[in-house]
């Protein structure tokens, strides 16, 4: 199988998913369940490649968080100032 095989899959299942909500949180998880259940037969290199992509979705999910957080917060404050 090709990278480019594997391009194809993600497409296909990308499509499948637009009928449903993403979560990255159940993302995070399922990968980290992936690589639990796969340490043993992992190569230090394939489970060094798992680890970076589940670090990135984590990383882009937790600055996602955080832009809501302070977006809300600054909303919040706005309207409590026009409130005054």
């Amino acid at each position: 199988m090709t990278k480019s095989d594997v391009i194809d899959l993600f497409m296909e299942a990308a499509g499948k998913l637009e009928k449903t909500p993403i979560r990255r949180e159940d993302t995070i998880l399922q990968l980290a369940q992936l690589i639990a259940d796969t340490r043993a037969t992992l190569s230090a290199a394939s489970l060094a490649g798992l680890v970076h992509i589940g670090a990135t979705i984590y990383k882009a999910n937790l600055s996602q968080s955080r832009a809501r957080k302070e977006i809300a917060a600054t909303m919040l404050e706005s309207v409590r100032n026009n409130a005054d």
